[in-house]
């Protein structure tokens, strides 16, 4: 298994909090085997999500902006949509 380059900043920076909360572990292993582990799998989770999202939401979002879906007009876009879409405003203001 490839493991990313950033395991060694990792352990680094769990080492200088183990040290900052005067925690005991001589061997480093509950910072190198749990902090890693604990980080890799994470990373591992985002990627899966991050991956996910794109397979499925990606072809969506690319069709809505080929149809020009997407975003609203400019000029609703300055105005709001409280009147275009709702035919009143949202918030009265009083002066």
């Amino acid at each position: 298994m490839v493991r990313p380059y950033f395991e060694p900043w990792v352990l680094i920076g769990l080492n200088i909090l183990a040290i900052k909360l005067n925690f005991d572990d001589p061997l480093e292993a509950t910072r190198l085997h749990g902090g890693w582990g604990f980080i890799g799998s994470q990373v591992t989770e985002l990627s899966v999500i991050v991956g996910w999202v794109r397979e499925t939401m990606g072809p969506l979002f690319h069709a809505l902006h080929k149809l020009k879906m997407l975003r609203i007009l400019e000029d609703e876009e300055i105005t709001g949509l409280d009147i275009s879409s709702d035919s009143g405003y949202a918030y009265v203001c009083s002066s």
